[in-house]
């Protein structure tokens, strides 16, 4: 596995299936794509997609919470929060993740717009539909990386409904992008996908292999 995954065949479709939610495109946007929506199995089995105009960093990732946070959700709530799949405008600003625990803290993009989340109440790794979905500001739903260094084996307890890469390298290098893309202070707009909102596009159900396919 390539460590930074650059693909700037990708921007074109990227560009695509944005326009479909955003009337204007950011010089830095993050794409995630949700190919398993249950949580028990512990993968790191979506894809987040850091781009600006030039080229694309593709990180393995997951777009929901790892089995332990399933199990025994976080702050005493009723269910892991599962993101719902859509567009986010101005959702989210590069700031510091978990910025009161100074041992795991690290640069991230921090939830500061509105998020549509439902939360898992009967704990079995999915959200089903009597799960009712809430729209709100500050639940630190946030786009941040795993461990420190090298490639997390599983998701375990690194999200808790955040949005999580994979790998160390692709995170950082992600940040190095925003920094020489746009100014940091100003919010960049989420949009969460899953893999058939890519079909018309790509013109194939095989969604993660074609653009994995695109990786220089």
């Amino acid at each position: 596995m390539n460590i930074v995954m650059l693909a700037p065949k990708l921007i074109p479709y990227i560009e695509a299936i944005r326009a479909k939610h955003f009337p204007k495109a950011k010089p830095f946007e993050i794409t995630g794509i949700r190919f398993d929506d249950n949580a028990m199995d512990d993968k790191f089995d979506d894809l987040l997609i850091f781009s600006n105009q030039a080229t694309a960093i593709i990180s393995y990732a997951t777009t929901v919470p790892g089995k332990f946070w399933v199990q025994n959700p976080m702050g005493g709530n009723d269910g892991a929060a599962f993101i719902v799949p859509g567009p986010y405008e101005d959702s989210h600003v590069l700031g510091i993740h978990l910025k009161s625990k100074p041992d795991i803290a690290h640069e991230a993009w921090v939830q500061c717009g509105k998020i549509k989340y439902a939360r898992d109440v009967d704990k079995d790794g999915m959200i089903d539909a009597w799960e009712p979905e809430k729209n709100e500001y500050g639940n630190g739903l946030n786009i941040h990386r795993a461990n420190k260094y090298g490639i997390t084996p599983n998701v375990n307890k690194w999200s808790a409904g955040c949005q999580v890469s994979q790998i160390a390298a692709a995170h950082e290098a992600a940040i190095e992008m925003h920094k020489g893309s746009m100014n940091v202070k100003t919010p960049i707009s989420y949009l969460l996908t899953e893999a058939k909102d890519w079909f018309e596009f790509l013109g194939t159900e095989e969604v993660k292999k074609f653009i994995l396919g695109l990786v220089e």
